[in-house]
């Protein structure tokens, strides 16, 4: 198996939560949803599996694949958020550790894009992250926020990183919850990392033909939940 290493200082192991492969933090309401639309009347099933007109998002294999897909780093101390409009900022108060998890951009170095008009007092803020990230030579690392998740109120802004070279990465995020107060509890989700291999990609257009068409829609008319399972989806291992 290919191995992503994250590595911190000694101050930190076995201190702070580490990161885990995503199927640990698969979300609450995911596990107890059932696979039929309707929770009291069980599914209805073919000799090939769920029929569609009956299941849930609980028999997407797409969506589950993303949701267990990678790696999370969870947030490392208690870190509570206050937000007052009326001062144009956002404060921030953590537990007793030895490294300031904000940090922030200046709006001027993000004038004209699509975040600008998520600053904050003329911020963009960021969590900073004590683990560095290293992969093979040959693998990239992408950064997401962890979506399917329970209510939020930030969102990290999702990236690129090439971490067969460059290990350090921290996460600018965007504030989206209104005035109050927030409080985001140690070891929940922070970001989800998913490594992959770099190759290089020729793009082509064709035609898709009525002949492909027509078997796209025999094969796909019923939609049967086995189908995917079972013709498509190719296993894929996060240790």
């Amino acid at each position: 198996m290919i191995n992503i290493k994250f590595r911190t200082t000694k101050d930190f192991i076995g201190v702070i939560p580490e990161p885990q492969p995503a199927n640990k933090f698969v979300p609450k309401w995911y596990k107890e949803m059932s696979v039929s639309q309707e929770k009291n009347k069980p599914p209805v099933f073919s000799e090939f599996g769920i029929l569609s007109s009956t299941k849930s998002l609980k028999t997407c294999i797409p969506v589950r694949d993303y949701i267990t897909s990678g790696y999370i780093i969870p947030l490392y101390t208690d870190l509570a958020v206050d937000k007052n409009e009326k001062e144009d900022r956002l404060n921030f108060n953590w537990g007793s550790l030895d490294f300031d998890p904000i940090t922030y951009h200046y709006k001027k170095q993000i004038e004209g894009s699509s975040v600008e008009k998520h600053t904050i007092g003329g911020r963009l803020y960021k969590v900073n992250n004590p683990w560095r990230i290293q992969t093979p030579k040959g693998y990239s690392c992408l950064f997401l926020p962890v979506q399917y998740r329970e209510e939020s109120f930030f969102d990290i802004l999702p990236a690129i990183v090439d971490t067969d070279g460059n290990h350090e990465i921290n996460f600018p995020f965007v504030f989206t919850g209104k005035d109050g107060h927030y409080t985001v509890h140690r070891g929940s989700p922070l970001v989800q990392v998913i490594p992959f291999k770099r190759d290089n990609w020729q793009m082509e257009l064709s035609e898709w033909t009525e002949e492909e068409e027509e078997k796209n829609e025999l094969l796909h008319g019923t939609f049967l939940y086995q189908l995917y399972l079972k013709m498509f989806h190719k296993k894929k291992i996060y240790r």
